[in-house]
């Protein structure tokens, strides 16, 4: 099986466990299911912003350049399909998407203890 393959087999798990971290991180565990969910809407939103980030930090300037190409030829695809998909085969890209999630989980404690203040 290919990186591609493996890790859309593995997003389920990586967003659960990512999504894990932000609620203990958080200590929201006494949350109702609707604060619950809105959560998961926002950790949704924060988990994709880090996958394309991680993608777009294992692309060259030049892989970038093509993906910008192929957006304008194909603007029903989104940056993230694009990123990821480019990036996929990348030897790094596990440690690349690791490292943006717990820097993702890093700056959510920082903005909460912000609105806290």
């Amino acid at each position: 099986m290919s990186n591609f393959a493996v890790m859309l087999n593995n997003m389920p798990e990586y967003f659960d466990k990512y999504y894990q971290q932000i609620i203990t991180a958080l200590e929201l565990d006494s949350l109702t299911d609707q604060e619950k969910q809105l959560v998961e809407y926002v950790v949704h939103q924060m988990f994709l912003d880090a996958i394309n980030t991680a993608c777009s930090k294992a692309l060259s300037p030049e892989e970038l350049a093509k993906v910008e190409v192929f957006l304008d030829f194909h603007p029903e695809a989104t940056l993230l399909d694009i990123y990821f998909a480019a990036a996929s085969h990348k030897d790094n890209i596990d440690e690349l998407i690791a490292l943006e999630l717990q820097n993702a989980v890093t700056d959510a404690k920082k903005l909460y203890s912000e609105l806290e203040a």
